[in-house]
């Protein structure tokens, strides 16, 4: 059972008991639970991957929400890059470690990728019938990725970048 004390505690930690850099993340969280939209910022842990990606994401976040409104985005999970296809049906979205830059997430597509998802409210597009539908793009954006620096240069004033530590 994930509570609301084990979230704090959790957080409080994994910023090395830093009270500001805690109280951002809990507040960027919060914002979400409590008006169901996007902060229009990303959220970026640097950091060991169990903790960020194992702990924080799979942990909390998709245990929260589940599975099927949470879309990890690295070069496994999609086998397209269209917007609508990652979007539909998200509220949370998380862009992990890419291993091979050379496949569809390279450093441009991904950083169109994470401006779309802060910025566009929707997205339009024919589906396979010939009819016009409509994503909303609605979720949170978290960057767990141990090196997003080459694709969030073109976005890093819509990101909060926060370091993180290991937890034994």
């Amino acid at each position: 059972l994930i509570t609301e004390s084990f979230i704090k505690k959790f957080i409080y930690q994994m910023v090395n008991e830093d009270i500001h850099k805690a109280n951002y993340i809990i507040n960027w969280l919060a914002y979400y639970f409590q008006n169901l939209k996007k902060t229009e910022t990303a959220l970026v842990l640097l950091g060991d991957s169990e903790v960020t990606e194992k702990l924080f994401w799979d942990s909390i976040i998709k245990k929260i929400f589940g599975n099927r409104y949470c879309s990890t985005i690295n070069d496994k999970e999609y086998n397209t890059t269209l917007l609508q296809d990652i979007a539909k049906h998200k509220l949370f979205f998380n862009i992990a470690d890419i291993k091979n830059a050379g496949t569809k997430f390279d450093d441009d597509t991904l950083a169109l990728l994470v401006k779309d998802l802060l910025i566009q409210q929707s997205v339009e597009y024919t589906n396979a019938n010939g009819e016009e539908e409509r994503v909303l793009i609605h979720g949170q954006l978290l960057i767990t990725a141990t090196n997003p620096a080459p694709y969030l240069k073109k976005s890093l004033s819509k990101c909060t970048v926060i370091e993180t530590v290991n937890i034994d």
